[in-house]
């Protein structure tokens, strides 16, 4: 899905910033064009950003396991003599 929405956002975002492909069409379609890149390009991104946050995010089982083993590490501790 990355390298999809990827090559999707290489191709929106320049035809967002230099629209050459806007001459000889109405301003209703040069609108909606505009518009459609816009919304690939941030589709895209958002896309991407969001799978990149889900991997280096911890899950639910991996945060319980951290709390069991903080909480172990502080139970067995011994106090200093």
């Amino acid at each position: 899905m990355i390298p999809a929405t990827l090559a999707y956002s290489v191709y929106s975002i320049p035809h967002f910033f230099q629209p050459t492909h806007l001459d000889g069409i109405s301003t209703p379609e040069a609108i909606g064009l505009t518009t459609a890149n816009a919304l690939g390009a941030l589709l895209g991104l958002t896309t991407i950003v969001h799978s990149w946050c889900d991997a280096i995010a911890p899950t639910e089982a991996e945060r319980r396991r951290d709390r069991l083993v903080f909480k172990d590490a502080v139970t067995q501790r011994k106090e200093p003599t």
